[in-house]
């Protein structure tokens, strides 16, 4: 999961040996939606109002580890999830924020 601080104006990704329920409110605070929320002190906002897919996060994450020196399993696929790619799921939205939502993920994908 990924979350991007406003402070350092970086993504920072938590594995899953870190996601207690603080770390997933941190990247689930959606702009307009949800508030951001602080964590350890900083600010967080939802990942993907900012970079939609995360490669070069996901990969800078990964090379970070690999610098020091955490034994890995190598890195051979990235796994994207392309769910506004499907005609079922897009559609007139009900409520305004619902809009909102569509309106920047189709923005961001396009």
């Amino acid at each position: 999961m990924n979350a991007f601080c406003l402070e350092e104006q970086r993504m920072d990704i938590f594995d899953k040996c870190e996601i207690p329920p603080d770390h997933f409110r941190a990247c689930l605070a959606f702009p307009f939606i949800y508030p951001p929320f602080k964590l350890n002190g900083k600010t967080y906002i939802e990942g993907s109002t900012i970079d939609t897919l995360c490669f070069h996060g996901v990969l800078e994450y990964y090379e970070r580890r690999v610098h020091k020196k955490e034994r890995l399993e190598p890195l051979d696929h990235i796994v994207n999830f392309d769910v506004l790619s499907s005609k079922n799921i897009i559609r007139e939205p009900r409520p305004l924020h619902e809009a909102w939502v569509q309106s920047t993920s189709s923005t961001a994908t396009s």
